[in-house]
């Protein structure tokens, strides 16, 4: 088959300089025997994107609460650590809310004073 002018004025305007052989690829006739899926339609494309979208959603929403609870649990334990510093309670290693709270109001007390 022969190609048109046009075909050809395209095939010469292409600056092949431009690309790189990056890898190649063999074929062989295992390859021409095997099974392929069917093609996908269009509408079962945009129904996996629309899925993929809401998968990621979800990953972020969890990525998201993770995150504060790491940030939750940083803040406790910079809480404990001031406090300990400072010669606030601390039970088993864990500092009692209620006893910090009143501890700190006392220490605001006596500094008032």
């Amino acid at each position: 088959m022969p190609f048109s002018l046009d075909d050809i004025v395209a095939f010469a305007e292409i600056d092949w300089h431009d690309y790189a052989i990056v890898q190649t690829i063999e074929f062989t006739t295992a390859d021409a025997t095997s099974e392929l899926p069917p093609p996908v339609s269009l509408e079962e494309m945009i129904s996996r994107t629309v899925a993929q979208k809401k998968m990621a959603a979800m990953i972020m929403e969890d990525a998201v609460d993770e995150v504060e609870a790491v940030r939750a649990r940083q803040a406790a334990a910079a809480a404990e650590a001031e406090a300990t510093a400072a010669g606030a309670p601390v039970v088993n290693g864990l500092l009692q809310v209620r006893q910090m709270e009143r501890w700190k109001s006392a220490t605001m007390k006596m500094q008032k004073r």
